[in-house]
């Protein structure tokens, strides 16, 4: 993936895994892009070409086919055992057939619906009724019927499978923290419940605006933080005009986010549109916040109302205020507070690691076989 946020991380995460049980990682990544924060044991050659929305610009397009199918031929002859693709947004997708020729076995990594969006057309066309055409005019790697798809949730997978998008070989690969984020002495100790921060894009569909507007059911003395990266300037220059009681962080690096986690109490994620997993608030919930969020998708699959979070209805402005509100009951703080970290501790990333592993051998192993 390129750019920072939940891809990039786990993608990272992962990888640097598996370089730490030995493997020999290579990781081939967009030229010119800071993209993914990969550290030990991880080459990374930046050397794809970016071309958003390929069938706009055919040219181009043809072009990076060109220059990404050699770079792919050199890491095979270099010597590849199998394959995982994370997100590749802005990458041309034929010379990913390549992988699939040479009988490497390809686990795709699916933490959104690049699969359906990044073609021509709509993402609400029924692809089922167009994927053998798809595959052969557009050239396009044969992922329903040869690829180790690996949905990040079952709402991600139940989804694809209404859009009549059903890969023959699935699994769900959930996403994990590694032990530096769960750590117990990364705790700053006791906590208030004024200090509230939304973490994540500044975009229309996070819901930001809800949480600004929540401000005014609230006290004076709660605050607000966004930290983010702005893609829409317009938009953020919006949300800033509607209270002065918000404080703008920009984007922040990943362990700069975690020093923001323990200067804040609340982690406030109204988001409107469904999320595929939520990683984000995982995170929050280990740095010891409490998780304050509408969180429609698969975030619902380890977050529960009352237990471990407060949950709202996307959209709700006063719903938002009387969850932050109902924690002004210190017990019911604390409780969801040491609920939320025992979650975030229950989804370790070793978990997801063994996980990808046994799938990369067992596919390593049918082909040798």
């Amino acid at each position: 993936p390129s750019g920072l946020g939940g891809y990039a991380e786990i993608c990272a995460d992962v990888m640097e895994g598996l370089a730490f049980r030995g493997h020999r990682v290579e990781l081939l990544a967009l030229e010119g892009e800071p993209g993914i924060d990969v550290r030990a044991g991880v080459t990374v050659r930046r050397e794809l070409r970016r071309v958003l929305a390929a069938w706009r610009r055919p040219l181009r397009a043809r072009a990076a086919e060109t220059a990404d199918s050699a770079t792919l031929r050199a890491a095979i002859a270099r010597g590849v055992d199998a394959a995982l693709v994370w997100h590749p947004r802005g990458v041309v997708k034929p010379p990913l057939r390549l992988l699939h020729e040479a009988g490497i076995p390809v686990l795709y990594m699916l933490h959104d619906r690049w699969v359906l969006y990044e073609r021509p057309g709509s993402v609400f066309v029924p692809w089922a009724r167009r994927e053998k055409a798809a595959v052969r005019l557009l050239r396009e790697p044969p992922i329903a019927a040869e690829g180790v798809v690996c949905f990040n949730s079952r709402w991600l997978r139940d989804e694809h499978a209404r859009l009549h998008w059903r890969p023959r070989d699935e699994h769900i690969v959930g996403c994990g923290l590694p032990p530096s984020l769960t750590d117990p002495a990364r705790d700053p100790g006791p906590r208030g419940t004024t200090k509230l921060l939304f973490a994540g894009r500044v975009h229309p569909s996070k819901g930001i605006e809800d949480a600004i507007d929540a401000l005014a059911y609230l006290p004076a003395e709660v605050t607000l933080s966004v930290a983010g990266l702005v893609t829409d300037p317009d938009y953020a220059a919006s949300l800033r005009e509607r209270s002065g009681r918000v404080r703008w962080l920009g984007e922040l690096t990943r362990e700069a986010l975690f020093e923001t986690f323990g200067e804040h109490d609340i982690l406030v994620y109204p988001s409107r549109e469904p999320e595929s997993f939520g990683l984000g608030i995982l995170e929050a919930q280990a740095a010891g916040l409490i998780a304050v969020t509408s969180a429609p998708g698969g975030p619902r699959e380890f977050l529960t109302d009352g237990e471990n979070c407060l949950l709202h209805q996307p959209g709700d402005v006063a719903g938002l205020a009387k969850a932050i509100e109902r924690l002004q009951d210190p017990a019911l703080a604390e409780r969801l507070r040491d609920a939320g970290r025992a979650t975030a501790r229950s989804m370790p990333l070793g978990a997801v690691v063994d996980q990808v592993e046994t799938l990369l051998r067992e596919r390593t192993n049918r082909i040798a076989r």
